[in-house]
């Protein structure tokens, strides 16, 4: 994952932007955080669901499961 923060005065949502931005363990200074959660299923309720659950299209091209 890779998270890209816009510091400069031209962004309307950064409060200040002559404060002093680093690299650190502290968790107030962190701005980007990622909850990621994952569900293992077996080979047979991927099946069920699949069934179930119509493919999305992209611009008139099927969606890759």
């Amino acid at each position: 994952m890779t998270a890209w923060h816009d510091n400069t005065s031209s962004n309307k949502d950064n409060p200040d932007y002559r404060q002093w931005v680093g690299y650190g363990d502290r968790t107030v200074d962190e701005m980007a955080h990622a909850w990621v959660n994952v569900t293992y299923i077996s080979d047979e309720d991927y099946a069920a669901w699949m069934k179930t659950h119509k493919r999305e299209t992209l611009g008139g091209r099927r969606a890759s499961n």
